[in-house]
């Protein structure tokens, strides 16, 4: 199935840090956090097509649909292990169906997505998560603009960052995209995003499988 393009109107994002201001680590040596469906093998296949083209960043995390957005100075960590792991088991297996694409404008870059039709199993996972660990975390999202409970924007992250020439080679790339109408989500896997000289790079630090019963 191709993937519909939707560019007329830019959606904006909150950037998560001032530019040429890298978050310290915490204590436990990450600089933030996520929890995320990761793509099954086909799909991140497909995404690496767009993402191999040249000019783009480099991305180190593999391609997900984020369900509880970047947090970072977690109180205690086997806090925040257990809290996913306790909406991992409490979710059943379910579909996830894709949308449209379409590029977001943060701050100071864009970001080229597809959407993720919203469901109740989504909507529920996500409230979840937000709920557990954002009273034991520190949001990265703008005071004025947080992590909303309902309405979460859920999507899969083509690339972000690119300048003028290189997001036009992404977005042809990107327009060719082949992708399934739906993949199954089986479950969920924890993020931390540690500094590095030359950037970021993000661990996937535990996987936590959805029920079977």
């Amino acid at each position: 199935m191709g993937v519909a393009s939707l560019v007329g109107s830019a959606h904006h994002v909150p950037e998560c840090h001032l530019p040429g201001r890298p978050p310290r680590p915490d204590r436990f040596g990450y600089t933030g956090y996520g929890v995320a469906i990761v793509m099954p093998e086909h799909v991140r296949q497909e995404v690496a097509k767009v993402r191999e083209q040249p000019g783009l960043p480099a991305s180190t995390l593999p391609p997900h649909v984020t369900v509880k957005g970047t947090f970072a100075d977690p109180t205690d960590l086997e806090e925040v292990i257990e809290i996913t792991s306790a909406a991992a088991a409490d979710t059943t297996p379910f579909a996830v169906e894709f949308g449209d694409l379409t590029v977001w404008d943060a701050q100071d870059r864009r970001i080229v997505v597809v959407s993720v039709k919203r469901s109740p199993e989504l909507d529920r996972l996500h409230r979840r998560l937000l709920c557990g660990i954002g009273p034991i975390s520190t949001s990265v999202y703008l005071p004025d603009r947080p992590e909303p409970v309902e309405g979460f924007r859920f999507h899969l992250t083509l690339y972000q960052g690119a300048d003028e020439l290189s997001h036009a080679r992404g977005m042809r790339a990107a327009r060719d995209l082949s992708l399934p109408a739906r993949v199954d989500a089986n479950g969920i896997s924890l993020f931390a995003r540690v500094n590095r000289p030359a950037g970021h790079e993000w661990r996937q630090l535990q996987d936590f499988p959805f029920a079977t019963h």
